[in-house]
């Protein structure tokens, strides 16, 4: 390597860092009010439980209650660690808790939906790569499908997931068409 070149290099690596937090301030799109209100603390969660990362919210075939799978009051592994965490809640338009379930086959829950029969179908992104699973073994890198009432009906893929054909590798959400199509998006 010519010493041009160590000084190109040196000389980006010093300049990438800045450019991360460069970013522009973005103007408002619009000078419209924002009709959204904050209301902290709205779902009532069960004594002795936090919340965890939520990055599945639904709303149920009712058009009023919602559905929320969420990182056992943690995200990374908070689920491994604590495998009888009912990490999938309905709240009902109130913010109360109506039922929770799902304990023991969601180790990242990711994406979430209710399909037309009011089923719950949860993308599991992550497996236990790090970490044993449940039952001492990988597991993660699936779909599952429960009932409403939280009656696990069926799993898509295998668990502990992989880089061919026979597994999902992160499964981020799915979505059940109205023909009973299922897909599954990866990534």
């Amino acid at each position: 390597m010519t010493n041009n070149n160590i000084k190109t290099a040196l000389l980006a690596l010093a300049i990438t860092p800045a450019l991360v937090f460069a970013q522009a301030d973005m103007p408002p799109t619009n000078d419209l009010e924002n009709p959204y209100l904050t209301q902290s603390g709205y779902f009532k969660m069960p004594a002795g439980r936090d919340w965890g990362s939520s990055s599945t919210v639904e709303i149920d075939a009712d058009g009023e209650s919602i559905w929320v799978a969420e990182r056992c009051g943690g995200n990374a592994n908070a689920c491994v660690e604590k495998p009888d965490t009912n990490l999938i809640m309905l709240f009902s338009k109130n913010g109360d808790m109506v039922r929770s379930f799902g304990a023991g086959y969601i180790t990242w829950p990711h994406g979430i939906h209710v399909d037309h029969d009011g089923n719950v179908w949860v993308a599991d992104a992550r497996g236990s790569e790090q970490t044993q699973g449940y039952d001492g073994e990988h597991y993660g890198h699936q779909v599952h499908k429960f009932s409403p009432t939280g009656v696990h009906l069926m799993s898509l893929g295998k668990k502990g997931g992989g880089q061919d054909d026979e597994y999902f590798y992160t499964p981020n959400d799915v979505h059940v068409a109205p023909d009973g199509s299922i897909f599954v998006g990866e990534g």
